[in-house]
């Protein structure tokens, strides 16, 4: 895979994770908001209950002689209460209150009002009546919206006995602002930390793509490149040498040479194999160093090289394979020692010498040993393909 379609392949990669990982986030937000939301109706609730008890304890009871709501208020009960919700409606802190008896009768009402009651069989007053409390966040029906509607039992402070139930109705406004600016203020910061968070996750997802893509290419160019020289070896030449030999069926003229090192084993024996290794990534220098930037070089394996001419003709190709020769024959100077090797090398043109990488191989390969035992140096190939 080329570098360029790993690169587009990541990115589709890195795209698609950046896409998977947006569904998580955006449901941990949604059931957090959700959550949010929910926690403000259930602190409305408390608030509701909190504020109607306030209200029995400290105005409805005191205000009680004890005696059943069935039978009535006394001029001076009502009086008191009708004191006592005064002052509360006053001060904002209650829509609407009544007193009702265990049969549901109305027995006092802040405005006179006894209609649209809730019925003595809805549940949230038998709950009231049988000594509970029930607690609801009014958004529509007969009363107005946002109201928190509370139903508790009376307990008459003269005797402590439960004498009726009392409904309360106190405004949403102050609660429902405070819970909206609450809520506000934890999406913003949800979204925040959901943002950071996805930042991070794309950061690594990025981060790891890109360590990905990089050890691939490492991993790619170590198949490809020999450890030693850093040259391409057999298997890149040979991709290389395929995509010249097309152009070559298409007209294109080119060039194989192949390059053997004489007398390399007597290096290695005698001068260690620290010094055969540095010869060969000298020779491996040389090469490259006379060649043209559209030029391949490759080692084999061992002491073998080849060179890949594209748009080369005959006579370039041997004018390239006379200079490598006297380049090669320079003494090298190693770790101090100077060394002295010998060069063939076998020359095969393309596509008159071959149509395959094999073939063309194979061709100069003879033309190399000929020129060894020749001891000419170099020699072109004189085979002609069938």
């Amino acid at each position: 895979m080329s570098s360029r379609r790993r690169r587009q392949h990541g990115s589709r990669l890195f795209a698609l994770y950046v896409l998977a990982s947006l569904i998580p986030i955006s449901v941990i937000g949604a059931v957090t908001v959700r959550g949010d939301t929910n926690a403000g109706t259930q602190f409305a609730r408390d608030w509701g209950r909190a504020q109607s008890a306030v209200i029995e304890q400290m105005a409805i009871a005191p205000a009680l002689s004890g005696s059943d709501l069935s039978l009535g208020l006394s001029k001076a009960e009502r009086g008191r209460v009708q004191s006592a919700t005064d002052l509360a409606i006053f001060n904002g802190t209650v829509s609407h209150l009544r007193l009702r008896s265990f049969t549901g009768a109305v027995e006092f009402s802040d405005n006179g009002s006894t209609t649209s009651s809730l019925p003595v069989s809805d549940p949230s007053f038998r709950a009231a009546a049988a000594g509970g409390t029930d607690v609801r966040v009014m958004s529509s029906g007969a009363h107005s919206p946002g109201v928190v509607r509370v139903l508790q039992p009376v307990i008459a402070a003269a005797n402590g006995q439960a004498t009726g139930v009392l409904e309360v109705y106190l405004p949403y406004d102050a609660i429902a602002t405070k819970v909206a600016g609450e809520t506000h203020t934890e999406i913003i910061r949800l979204a925040l930390s959901l943002l950071g968070l996805f930042a991070l996750l794309a950061l690594i997802s990025w981060w790891t793509t890109r360590a990905l893509r990089h050890n691939a290419a490492t991993h790619e160019y170590e198949s490809l490149h020999d450890s030693l020289t850093g040259l391409p070896n057999r298997e890149l030449f040979r991709r290389t040498a395929e995509d010249a030999l097309e152009r070559g069926r298409r007209g294109e003229l080119g060039a194989l040479v192949l390059i053997d090192l004489d007398h390399f084993k007597e290096v290695n024996d005698t001068l260690g194999h620290a010094i055969g290794d540095a010869l060969l990534r000298e020779v491996g220098r040389r090469l490259t160093s006379i060649l043209r930037t559209s030029d391949l070089v490759a080692r084999l394996g061992g002491d073998e090289f080849c060179v890949l001419l594209p748009d080369t003709t005959l006579l370039g190709a041997q004018q390239v394979a006379a200079s490598l020769l006297e380049l090669i024959d320079q003494p090298f100077v190693l770790e101090g020692q100077p060394v002295s090797i010998g060069v063939s090398i076998g020359v095969a043109l393309f596509p008159e010498h071959g149509v395959t990488a094999d073939s063309l191989m194979r061709e100069a390969d003879l033309a190399m040993y000929a020129a060894k035992r020749a001891r000419s140096g170099w020699t072109v190939c004189t085979a002609v393909a069938a």
